[in-house]
C-alpha cells in the first residue's frame, strides 16, 4: 500500500514537471505577434511632359583635343536688326492627331535669346578637302510631341542615323536632297540610315507636315552647331587662310576670311540677318 501511494505522488510531480517547463524555443504562447515592416512607399510618377528644347535635350558639348600644331577659332552668332516674321505651326483640325500635337508640339524654327544670341546655326570651314576622310559619326533623330529632335544638326559623311519615336501613333521619315528614304514608324521602332552623300538634307513627316528637321554633312571634321549662347568652336583647324560659312535656315551673313596660325585661336563673330534682307 505504501509503495503504491509513493507512485502515486511522483507520477503527479512528473505530470506538474511537464506542465510548467518552458517550450523549445522559450516563447509564451500568448505573445503577441512582431508588427510587420511597412509597405515601402509608391516610386514617385516621372513627369514624361518634360518640354523639349534644343538646348536643353542636348548634352554639353565635348570637343577633341586640340593639336598643338594645328589652331582653333570660336565666336558667336548674334542677330542683327529684327527676326523675321514667321507665321505659327498649326496642326490643320482634320490631322487624326490633332489634340494631341496642338497641346505638345514645339516651334523649333528660330531659336534667339533675349541678347539676341542664335541657336542652330551651323558654321563651317568653306571648301575644305581633307588630307583623310573624316570619321563616321553616330546620330539620332526624335519623333516625339511631334517635333523632329534635334531640329538641326551636322555631321560627316558615312556616318549613322538612327530615327526612333516615342509618339504612341504613326508617323513616317522622308529623307529629302541629300537624303533618300521614305520609312513608316511607330512608338518603340527604329530606323537606321547610313548617309553616305554631303550636302544638306531634309527630313519631313508626311502625316504632320509642320514636322521638319535639318541635317548638315559634310566631307570633314571643321564644322560645329551654335548653342543657345550663339557660341561655336572649330577646332583642329590647319594653319592657313580659310574662308568660314554660316548657314541657317531663316538668316545669313557674308562668309569670312581668317588666318589660323598653329597653336592659336582666332576669334570671329557673325551678325545674321533675316535671308532677302540688305546689310544697312
Amino acid at each position: 500500500m505504501t509503495r503504491i501511494l509513493f507512485l502515486t505522488a511522483l507520477a503527479g510531480l512528473l505530470c506538474c514537471f511537464i506542465v510548467a517547463a518552458p517550450g523549445p524555443v522559450g516563447r509564451a504562447t500568448d505573445e503577441a505577434p512582431a508588427p510587420s515592416s511597412p509597405s515601402p512607399p509608391p516610386p514617385e510618377k516621372k513627369d514624361d511632359k518634360a518640354t523639349p528644347t534644343a538646348s536643353a535635350a542636348t548634352a554639353a558639348k565635348k570637343y577633341p583635343p586640340q593639336d598643338p600644331a594645328l589652331g582653333a577659332i570660336e565666336g558667336r552668332i548674334t542677330l542683327e536688326g529684327d527676326p523675321p516674321a514667321q507665321k505659327a505651326l498649326e496642326v490643320p483640325a482634320n490631322n487624326k492627331d490633332h489634340a494631341f500635337c496642338t497641346g505638345h508640339m514645339q516651334d523649333l524654327r528660330l531659336l534667339v535669346s533675349s541678347a539676341k544670341e542664335v541657336e542652330n546655326a551651323v558654321i563651317s570651314v568653306a571648301g575644305y578637302k581633307p588630307e583623310t576622310k573624316p570619321a563616321a559619326r553616330d546620330i539620332t533623330l526624335e519623333n516625339k510631341y511631334c517635333t523632329f529632335l534635334p531640329r538641326i544638326q551636322a555631321t560627316t559623311v558615312g556616318s549613322k542615323l538612327t530615327v526612333t519615336s516615342s509618339d504612341p501613333f504613326l508617323h513616317n521619315t522622308h529623307g529629302l536632297l541629300a537624303l533618300n528614304f521614305n520609312k513608316a514608324i511607330m512608338k518603340g521602332d527604329e530606323i537606321v540610315q547610313k548617309l553616305l552623300k554631303q550636302g544638306d538634307g531634309l527630313v519631313q513627316c508626311d502625316f504632320h507636315s509642320w514636322m521638319q528637321a535639318w541635317i548638315k554633312i559634310f566631307p570633314h571634321d571643321l564644322f560645329d552647331v551654335s548653342d543657345a549662347k550663339g557660341t561655336f568652336k572649330l577646332v583642329n583647324v590647319p594653319p592657313g587662310e580659310h574662308e568660314i560659312e554660316v548657314w541657317h535656315e531663316f538668316l545669313e551673313a557674308p562668309k569670312q576670311k581668317v588666318k589660323v596660325e598653329p597653336g592659336k585661336t582666332v576669334k570671329l563673330d557673325f551678325a545674321v540677318q533675316a535671308k532677302g534682307k540688305k546689310k544697312s
